[in-house]
């Protein structure tokens, strides 16, 4: 029986795996090799049609030469073993190893401009390893600059998310962070802006509503006012530069904001323009408000006019509710309420947002066979009574009960 001199190469490789190639220098398919002669036998060489084909997978894939110890034959009870010799690739067609040949050396920002303004350090290297047939005259780690890349390709540089300095107070409401979102659909009150003031420290959240931009002042009132009574004091506020709460930087007049702080002596800091990430606190809050109230009316089945309520709902159990910040540990933390009430909040009488409730008629005669109660809808907690805040859709009114 007859056999080919792959059958003889997979033989050698089971019986001596040391000998077996390494494909990470260059050599990516080994069929055959040349070899002694076989025992009892020889290639199938003497027909011309196995012979062809042989000679075929040779020049395709053959780059190891196999010799031998031993003079011209082969035994099985030959003990050395065998010698591979890797050759250099000498197709011309090659796509895997370096063949880039007669290659032209220009300048590297020739290069970047002719390879359609490409990474210049991929270029380097590509030239490097002659993955290509340009060689740079400059240094192989030189970088070129290019004034049209810096034109066409130009990002904003990302905000760190450190901040260089932690913050020097931890007095509640020293500084906080402020923002307007808007212009959304008008709620029952014709409300389509929201404005959100935030504690630095306690991450404590006020929620107003305002019908224009031009009420931010008149909630900032509120706001300082609500402060007040808390027990505390404003010194610092962050928020972007849009109109509502200052002018242009090169305005004479203070807007009225300003003038608000200024009495106040509160010290307005803003963002860099085009730049909200500065100003981080007061847009995730503004995001995870409006990305829960979503999912509130979303379950509930309420159309978007119910938006004000699911806000203003979801900023009551975000205040109730662990944060991020105050996370000690995977099971210790606390909520803004508890740093600033200093007790834990209780959340016994939550109930789902847009559930049916039934409301007591407090106006019903003793002596009358009509109602008694009336089917409304739950749309929040009240924040100055222990009641519920329940939706009437015949007077689309907010009642307390």
């Amino acid at each position: 029986m007859h056999k080919s001199g792959l059958y003889w190469l997979k033989w050698h490789r089971a019986i001596n795996p040391a000998a077996r190639h390494d494909i990470s220098q260059g050599v990516r398919r080994v069929i055959g090799a040349q070899i002694g002669a076989q025992p009892k036998g020889s290639f199938r060489g003497d027909d011309s049609s196995t012979s062809e084909l042989r000679d075929e997978a040779l020049d395709e894939f053959s780059t190891i030469e196999l010799t031998n110890n031993s003079n011209d034959n082969f035994s099985m009870a030959e003990k050395s073993p065998p010698v591979y010799l890797v050759k250099p690739c000498s197709r011309s067609k090659c796509h895997f190893c370096k063949t880039a040949t007669g290659a032209v050396k220009i300048p590297m920002s020739l290069m970047h401009r002719r390879c359609i303004h490409w990474n210049t350090a991929m270029l380097s290297k590509m030239s490097k390893n002659r993955a290509i047939d340009l060689v740079s005259k400059e240094v192989a780690e030189t970088i070129c600059v290019c004034e049209v890349c810096k034109a066409a390709k130009a990002t904003l540089k990302a905000v760190s998310k450190t901040r260089e300095s932690e913050p020097e107070t931890t007095k509640p409401f020293s500084r906080v962070w402020t923002d307007v979102k808007g212009k959304v659909d008008a709620d029952f009150w014709g409300n389509k802006y929201v404005i959100t003031f935030t504690c630095e420290v306690t991450r404590w959240t006020c929620v107003y509503f305002c019908q224009k931009k031009s009420q931010a002042k008149d909630r900032l009132k509120e706001f300082i006012q609500w402060v007040k009574r808390m027990g505390h004091k404003v010194d610092r506020m962050q928020s972007d530069g849009g109109g509502e709460y200052t002018s242009n930087e090169n305005a004479k007049v203070l807007s009225e904001f300003q003038v608000i702080c200024l009495e106040h002596d509160i010290e307005q800091n803003f963002t860099a323009a085009h730049t909200p990430a500065q100003n981080g606190v007061a847009e995730r809050v503004n995001r995870t408000l409006v990305e829960h109230a979503r999912c509130l009316l979303i379950d509930a089945g309420l159309s978007s006019s119910f938006w004000s309520l699911a806000v203003k709902h979801v900023a009551y159990c975000r205040n109730r509710l662990w944060h991020q910040k105050h996370q000690v540990s995977a099971n210790v933390g606390s909520s803004a309420y508890q740093h600033l009430r200093g007790k834990a909040p209780k959340l016994g009488n939550l109930r789902v947002f847009g559930s049916d409730a039934w409301k007591l008629d407090h106006e019903h005669r003793s002596g009358s066979f009509a109602r008694k109660a009336n089917k409304q809808i739950f749309v929040g907690m009240s924040a100055n009574r222990k009641g519920w805040c329940l939706f009437d859709p015949k007077t689309r009114k907010v009642t307390t009960s």
